[in-house]
């Protein structure tokens, strides 16, 4: 029994050793410090010293985890109160108390989104598992969606309806391609850009309504959404791409605003439903099939500036009854109106110069015409009987006719003549065939005729003479073609065009023996080489007159020329023109297309356009020998590729008009051009220096590209945009002004100007396109002015020898990669923070950026900067943090007080402490770059 009461102790006093000690243990801290990763929905708190792990407590649910955070992705919408504890060992440490966390689990639709533009909003980009009628997010997990990424949702069939969040600016193309299930979409006010196919074969789309923000429906946008019933453009859009909304079969009625410019192609074709249409006075043209085939439109109201209806705009609208044509149409062209079956009743107004074939075929108004002869108000359209006797014709013609639309009266062999005093128009094959036609009196028109189309009398053998009054311009191509009897032309002053051929194969043609004379006009050559000199008296010379005469030789021209043709010396490759005539106006388009062996010019090969010359035709001088070269202030346009490839363009020393020398580099454009094209001076290879005129005010694409020997350039005040292309590959520029009306530099602008070392920015750009800058590897420095608010993807990439970029605080949008390859450059932004339309990859090469920078009032050079926590980033980047550049001087380093001593060099700048305000301190002049390694061999010489 003693022995019991003693073992009884000993476990009373272990247990009450026990109880003592675990009374001993240490409560751990309670986590805190929450916080939630909104994108991937993990909330997670400060480690707890001693913890063992933790428990979660959502509702009644108790979780444990080692890890400092927990997941909480999976829960439902609702609003939560998520307890955590830290746990303890149990011997040492024990439990603590919970620490709450409220929580609200927003609704998600289950579209599947990404991070862009440095992780500050969302992109939709998959359909995940949304199904039905999807209200998208606005915001998704604290962020704005501000666009839809291309083909995010192509093909789906599980989306029924779709709003599309208040924050999207950017509907990629092909979004929302062959959803089919879809029966209506809402695009909200903010939506900028809708891309090519967004929308097309959305086949159960119903209504669209476009917002006031777009400007431009692409190609194929709407194409073949074959319910849609009801469409509302907003006021906005100006471009309509094509076939955007072809084969919508529903549509019912359309009204295009004011505001729409420019419709493509089919845009609206096989709109079968549609019953309604009007057409704002914004548009000029209606395209080619724009509405072909809207079988069921029955009213239509065109804007009053249109000016040009195109090939079967209207054709086969089956149920149009009548239309009124604007008074400032001016073309009709082939098959407009063609099979509107029910067309009755058609007027037009006084501008109108030509009516294509077959304009109203198949059109009650031209099937029930009470005649044989077909009018449209004092129009001939057609004759519905080609064997029409003269005694037939001649009573059915009204004397206030105007004009003969194309193929009128073609192939009526029996009509001997014609008398409409007041015609001013004959269009194409008008009387083309008519094989008994005899000439004038027997046929008389106008003599204020102006134009006389294509093969307008091609056929008439029995035409023997012809008035062609006091104001013609234009005879067209092969006009009087087959016109044997004809042996004479008296042409008058008013005349500026004759196409090819028009005189072949008549009488004029068939008595010359080398060149063919139609009065004042050089219409044909015999000739297939040697020297030839044009007569005096010449006023012009028809279009491809001389066409491939390979070895012309010497021609002389007679200061009487004032035309030059279209083609007329076409690839004449041997051809030598020492001087241009006095009085010439135009050189037309090919006039010298590729005469590759010429000579122009004085024995220098200079070439001074006569003061006077007006316009230079498309590729009028493609790919001639021309070396020096003087366009005179009277020239107002320079055609597409007119200098094409003129190599040698660039080489003699040029004297101006007083015989002083000017600069060495061939090209001297006049202070009156206004518009030079595309292409225009694209591969002279010679040209070393270019001075555009302050008149210029439009450049087409590719201008200048390829000029290899370009070393220097000034550019105009009048140019507001650098195309496309300008300047790309011209890898001799080394320094370029830009002058201040300057707003845009297109893409490629200046790729590849490899010595490009200086480029002073006018203060009006505004926006540098993609690949602008790109591979311009002697560029040392980048300095914007505040104007810039838009820089392109790869606009800077590549720019190895640059050690600055400045960037002010009005750059909205930068693209991916602007700076890649910029590996030894700092950034310097006016900018506390990347903004959000900075791409996150705008700086791919990671280079140091340094935040709130104090630029110089001019904003060419860096003053100071104060130093915070998050001023400088990525300063640990190879090659460091490299010094700001200032034309004229030579960065020394930086200090702590303005105009002090240097306290840190550039590359030491970050250990600066937070709150020390740098003042970068520069010296005169320029660095003085490191000398290049000798290349002389100074090895003994070794005999062979």
């Amino acid at each position: 029994m003693k022995k019991f009461c003693l073992l009884l102790s000993a476990i009373s006093l272990c247990l009450l050793c026990l109880v003592c000690m675990s009374s001993c243990a240490t409560e751990l801290e309670a986590p805190e410090d929450f916080k939630l990763d909104m994108a991937k929905q993990i909330l997670s708190w400060d480690r707890c010293p001693g913890a063992t792990g933790y428990t979660v407590m959502i509702g009644e649910v108790e979780v444990t985890t080692r890890a400092t955070s927990f997941a909480l992705e999976e829960l439902e919408p609702g609003d939560y109160v998520i307890k955590v504890k830290a746990n303890g060992d149990g011997e040492n440490t024990k439990d603590s108390a919970f620490s709450e966390y409220s929580y609200t689990r927003e609704y998600e639709t289950g579209l599947r989104y990404k991070l862009i533009n440095n992780n500050k909003e969302y992109q939709l980009v998959g359909i995940g598992t949304a199904t039905g009628d999807v209200v998208m997010e606005s915001v998704y997990r604290g962020k704005p969606v501000t666009s839809i990424a291309a083909s995010a949702l192509q093909g789906n069939s599980r989306i029924t309806s779709f709003v599309i969040g208040e924050h999207v600016t950017e509907i990629g193309k092909k979004a929302f391609y062959n959803s089919k299930a879809m029966t209506s979409v809402t695009i909200p006010e903010g939506v900028t850009t809708i891309g090519v196919n967004a929308f097309q074969t959305c086949t159960k789309l119903t209504s669209v309504t476009i917002p006031s923000t777009v400007t431009v429906i692409p190609d194929f946008a709407f194409g073949y959404c074959r319910a849609m019933e009801t469409l509302t453009l907003g006021e906005n859009v100006k471009t309509i791409g094509m076939k955007a909304f072809t084969d919508c079969e529903k549509l019912k009625s359309l009204v295009i605003p004011d505001s729409v410019t420019s419709i493509g192609v089919d845009a609206f074709s096989s709109c079968d439903s549609m019953t309604t249409l009007t057409i704002g006075s914004g548009l000029t043209a209606i395209p080619d099939n724009a509405f072909y085939r809207c079988k069921g439109l029955e009213q239509v109201e065109m804007g009053e500036n249109v000016t040009t209806l195109g090939q079967y705009a209207f054709g086969e609208c089956e149920m149009l009854t009548s239309v009124e044509i604007p008074a400032a149409v001016t073309t009709i062209g082939n098959f407009a109106f063609s099979s509107c079956k029910e067309l009755a009743e058609v007027t037009i107004g006084d501008s109108l110069l030509e009516i294509g074939a077959y304009a109203f075929y198949g059109t009650k108004m031209y099937n029930e015409a009470p005649t044989d002869v077909v009018y449209l108000g004092n129009w001939i359209i057609g004759c519905k009987n080609t064997a029409i006797t003269q005694e037939e014709l001649t009573p059915l013609l009204k004397a206030d006719t105007v004009g003969l639309g194309t193929a009128a009266f073609m192939d009526c062999k029996e009509i001997q003549s014609v008398k409409l005093p007041n015609v001013k128009y004959i269009g194409d094959y008008a009387f083309a065939n008519c094989s008994s036609l005899v000439g004038f009196p027997d046929i008389q028109f106008s003599t204020e005729l102006e134009t006389i189309g294509d093969y307008a009398f091609a056929g008439c053998s029995l035409l023997d003479a012809f008035n062609f009054g006091t104001a013609l311009t234009t005879i067209e191509t092969y006009a009087f073609y087959h016109c044997v009897r004809l042996v004479e032309a008296d042409l008058p002053d008013t005349l500026t065009k004759i196409g090819t051929r028009a005189f072949n194969d008549t009488g004029i043609y068939n008595a010359a023996s080398d060149l063919v004379y139609a009065d004042n006009w050089l219409v044909a050559s015999k000739v297939f080489g040697g020297d030839i000199t044009i007569k005096n008296g010449t006023v012009g010379i028809a279009d491809y007159c001389f066409y491939k005469v390979s070895f012309l030789g010497k021609v002389d021209m007679p200061d009487t020329l004032k035309t030059i043709g279209r083609g007329a010396f076409y690839e004449c490759v041997f051809i030598i023109i020492e001087e241009m005539p006095e009085k010439l106006k135009t050189i037309g388009d090919y006039a010298f297309y590729n005469c590759q062996a010429a000579s122009f010019g004085d024995e220098n090969m200079l070439l001074s356009l006569p003061l006077g010359l007006e316009t230079i035709g498309r590729s009028a001088f493609y790919q001639t020998p021309l070396i020096g070269l003087i366009i005179p202030s009277t020239v107002k346009t320079i055609g597409d590729y007119a200098f094409w490839g003129c190599i040698y363009l660039g080489d003699p020393e040029v004297q101006d008009m007083e015989g002083n020398v000017v600069a060495k580099g061939a090209l001297l454009l006049g202070e009156g051009i206004e518009s030079i094209g595309s292409r225009a001076f694209y591969g002279c290879a010679g040209l070393e220096k270019l001075v555009l005129p302050n008149s210029v005010t439009k450049l087409g694409e590719r201008v200048f590209n390829k000029c290899t020997s370009l070393k220097d350039v000034t550019i105009g005040s009048g140019l507001t945009a650098i195309g496309d292309y300008m300047f790309y590959n011209c890898e001799s520029i080394e320094s370029i002004v830009i002058s201040d009306g300057v707003t845009h530099i297109g893409r490629y602008a200046f790729r590849g100007c490899i010595k490009l070392k200086n480029i002073t920015f006018g203060n009006s750009v505004e926006s540098i396109a993609d690949f602008a800058f790109l591979g311009c590897t002697s560029l040392k420095s980048v300095v914007l002015p505040d104007s810039v608010t838009t820089i392109g993807n790869y606009a800077f990439r590549g720019l190895s020898a640059v050690t600055s970029i400045y960037l002010s605080d009005n750059v909205e949008s930068i693209g991916q990669h602007a700076f890649y390859g910029c590996n030894i450059a700092t950034i310097y932004c006016e900018d506390t923070e990347l903004q959000r339309l900075w791409h996150e990859r705008f700086n791919s090469s990671y280079r140091p950026i340094v935040f709130g920078v104090t630029f110089s009032e001019d904003g060419s050079y860096v003053e100071s900067f104060t130093m915070a926590e998050d001023t400088i980033d990525n300063s640990e980047a190879m090659n460091g943090v490299t010094g700001p550049r200032r034309a004229g001087y030579t960065f020394a380093g930086w200090s702590t007080e303005k105009d002090g001593e240097i306290a840190y060099a550039a590359a030491d700048v970050a250990s600066a402490p937070v709150g020390t305000v740098l003042y970068a301190v520069y010296t005169e002049g320029e660095p003085v770059p490191p000398s290049e390694p000798s290349t002389e061999d100074t090895s003994a010489d070794t005999a062979a």
